[in-house]
């Protein structure tokens, strides 16, 4: 809803400027806008693209020391489970999600 009144806002705008300028001065206004506007997705998706490479490296380097058996070291006579085990190798910033 609140992108199309900006799209319709977006169009008004356009036809104004459209009716107050010349054709060569809208022709340079909206390719400038249009050359912002591609460089702009370009910018974001190489940052998209760097946030999920770095977050794939992360999760392949976790899963390389979620080894239960390699990071714990059980003190107790109390044995683990396999589940208990699981949530412990994952560290003490480990958290399980909220129910929704």
């Amino acid at each position: 809803r609140l992108l199309d009144m900006y799209a319709v806002r977006l169009s008004e705008l356009r036809s104004e400027l459209k009716r107050n300028v010349r054709a060569v001065d809208f022709a340079y206004y909206i390719k400038s806008v249009e050359d912002t506007v591609l460089q702009f997705e370009r910018m974001t998706k190489a940052t998209h693209q760097r946030k999920i490479t770095a977050l794939r490296a992360r999760i392949r380097q976790d899963r390389y020391y979620l080894e239960p058996d390699s990071v714990i070291t059980n003190l107790s006579s109390y044995s683990l489970s396999e589940v208990e085990k699981s949530a412990l190798s994952r560290g003490l910033k480990f958290t399980l999600p909220l129910p929704k």
